[in-house]
Parts: C-alpha cells; structure tokens; sequence
C-alpha cells in the first residue's frame, strides 16, 4: 500500500525546506493533520493537549526549545 498523498504534505515540506520556524496547521477533521505534521516535523505540538496549549500559551520561545 503506497502512502496518500495530503493537502499539506507539500505545503511543509516547502515551508521547512525554506525556513527553521513553527508551522501552525488547522483545518477540518480527520484530513490528515496530525498523520501529515508527525511525518514531515521534528517536533510535534497539539493544541488540544493541555500540556502542549500550556507551551504554547507562556511563550513562544518554549516552542522553539521543545
């Protein structure tokens, strides 16, 4: 089975290929964002986890170091 091909695949592929920043993903349900953002990052954010939102929410500069 070949792996599918997603919306946002090439997007973050180019945006990491171009810049070292956070890329932040949103969209409707159950399209592939997480499979996508886990495949093609290093590190892995979920705004929906409240470890995670807490992260984001004291600083930016905490993203970049997680």
């Amino acid at each position: 089975m070949t792996a599918r091909l997603r919306l946002y695949d090439r997007v973050l592929q180019d945006h990491f290929a171009r810049h070292r920043q956070m890329a932040w993903v949103s969209g409707p349900r159950q399209v592939g964002k997480t499979t996508t953002c886990r495949m093609e990052g290093t590190d892995y954010l979920n705004w929906d986890n409240a470890d995670d939102r807490r992260l984001i929410c004291k600083r930016l500069g905490n993203v970049a170091l997680a």
